[in-house]
């Protein structure tokens, strides 16, 4: 599938979305209040003549898109309206890591090797430091009172919020599917009781990631009552 038909199956809505280069795995992760728009501009700026300007420091994600970007698919990992859970399946992904994935960060945080690539940038020249005088809020502000939507835009709107409503109505009630109910879990009851176990002996979450063949992040959701809290010991 093309990636712009991706592109078009996606919500409206909040959440942390992942775009995939299948031939190598790498994984780039973003959150947007907008999905569907944000992974639009994504397809539009990696197309264009200039994508650098867009994508100061994301070189390999520039080069592979231009290789392959028929390869690339994207997913939604969640709709949430927490913009710190995009930290969480960065790490979770390992994507800030090179061979990974394309974030040159671990959500808002970005590291110094990556502050060094945009400095001077021209997508960020004139903008380091910059503040709006009192008289250029009010002048803002004063654009902003008053003003009404037409009716084509309600409808918008609306219709986005419909949407929006709808897929997390879905995404609450799959999350409401406790353990090995639940279609996407790689883990049983019986399992995870015999993780617990495990972790009350002192086995680190690595040891056991590796026994189960999981990743050491559900271990670690499970030590700490993230996930599979209905099993007890």
């Amino acid at each position: 599938m093309e990636f712009k038909m991706y592109v078009n199956q996606l919500p409206e809505a909040s959440g942390v979305y992942c775009i995939t280069n299948t031939l190598n795995g790498k994984r780039y992760i973003g959150f947007s209040t907008n999905i569907r728009r944000r992974v639009r501009e994504h397809f539009s700026r990696l197309s264009s003549r200039n994508p650098e300007y867009y994508y100061p420091g994301h070189k390999d994600f520039i080069n592979d898109w231009n290789i392959s970007n028929n390869y690339f698919s994207v997913e939604i990992l969640e709709l949430t309206e927490d913009k710190s859970q995009e930290e969480y399946w960065i790490r979770y992904y390992k994507s800030y890591i090179k061979e990974h994935g394309y974030n040159i960060s671990i959500g808002t945080r970005i590291s110094e090797q990556a502050k060094e690539k945009l400095r001077g940038h021209p997508a960020t020249k004139g903008f380091s430091g910059r503040k709006h005088t009192d008289e250029t809020i009010q002048k803002m502000i004063q654009s902003h009172t008053g003003r009404k939507h037409n009716e084509a835009t309600k409808a918008k709107i609306s219709e986005s919020l419909r949407k929006f409503w709808e897929h997390r109505s879905k995404e609450e009630a799959r999350l409401k599917v406790l353990g090995s109910k639940n279609p996407r879990a790689k883990l049983n009851e019986s399992k995870v009781k015999a993780i617990k176990k495990l972790l009350k002996l002192g086995f680190s979450c690595k040891d056991i990631a590796d026994m189960y063949e999981v990743h050491e992040t559900t271990i670690k959701d499970i030590k700490f009552c993230k996930h599979w809290k209905h099993v007890e010991l």
